[in-house]
């Protein structure tokens, strides 16, 4: 399991198929929060937990969750 912290815009998650399988961003500036270099992380479990808001946009921006989201 891969665990790290993101505070970027459009985050999104790559799957193949039913289930993801890498996580997708920018490393963020703590300076001026400005977005970095990319980054790719791949592993074989993931759990999303991005507060109460953040998810379904994540989800949206990765063409998962359909019409529910």
């Amino acid at each position: 399991m891969a665990l790290f912290g993101t505070q970027g815009p459009g985050e999104q998650v790559g799957y193949d198929g039913a289930r993801v399988v890498a996580a997708i961003g920018h490393l963020v500036s703590h300076g001026d929060g400005r977005a970095r270099a990319p980054f790719r992380v791949e592993a074989d479990e993931f759990v999303l937990a991005a507060g109460s808001i953040h998810p379904p946009l994540i989800l949206r921006a990765s063409n998962l969750g359909g019409p529910a989201v």
